[in-house]
């Protein structure tokens, strides 16, 4: 891919922006694709039906959306993206006098 939108003319920032979305979209395909084939072979052996692990398929991807999307809402407003440099941790350090 990375080839073709060099080809293609898109080094620019949206280029790259769209390589590495092509990039999470076929990785996460592959790795659902991999997750699912295990899940349906493993509910087979224990007597399960396709449908309702598809279901619960489902809504594990969705609770999953939801609640990565919510953390980085989260996220976002206590840290606010784009600024220049988020808060570093503070650590105190107590000065101990010795008796």
């Amino acid at each position: 891919m990375a080839l073709v939108f060099e080809q293609l003319g898109l080094t620019d920032h949206a280029g790259k922006l769209a390589l590495l979305t092509c990039g999470t979209i076929v990785a996460t395909a592959a790795s659902k694709a991999g997750d699912i084939s295990q899940d349906l072979e493993t509910g087979n052996l224990v007597g399960a039906t396709p449908a309702i692990q598809q279901v619960g398929q489902y809504l594990g991807a969705a609770t999953a959306c939801w609640a990565v999307a919510a953390t980085l809402l989260f996220l976002g407003n206590e840290v606010g993206f784009g600024s220049k440099e988020p808060p570093a941790p503070v650590a105190a350090a107590r000065d101990r006098k010795r008796a």
